[in-house]
């Protein structure tokens, strides 16, 4: 799971070719490289954290680890 806010990505990072699948978070609007692609709203903070719990909730995970870089 990746929040990458204004698609950033450019699918050669190292998490595309070891991770199974990979599930990015992205403003509304905003196109992301990866298959598996949620809008969340934001605000000039970021990302709405609780739209992403709740949408990874949905998902079936219930526990995460972050890192953060």
């Amino acid at each position: 799971l990746v929040l990458d806010r204004r698609g950033r990505l450019t699918g050669k990072e190292a998490i595309f070719s070891t991770a199974a699948a990979v599930v990015v978070f992205t403003e509304p609007g905003v196109r992301s490289v990866s298959k598996i692609h949620y809008e969340i709203e934001s605000d000039p903070e970021g990302l709405c954290l609780a739209s992403v719990l709740a949408t990874v909730a949905k998902m079936g995970y219930y526990s995460l680890w972050v890192e953060a870089g």
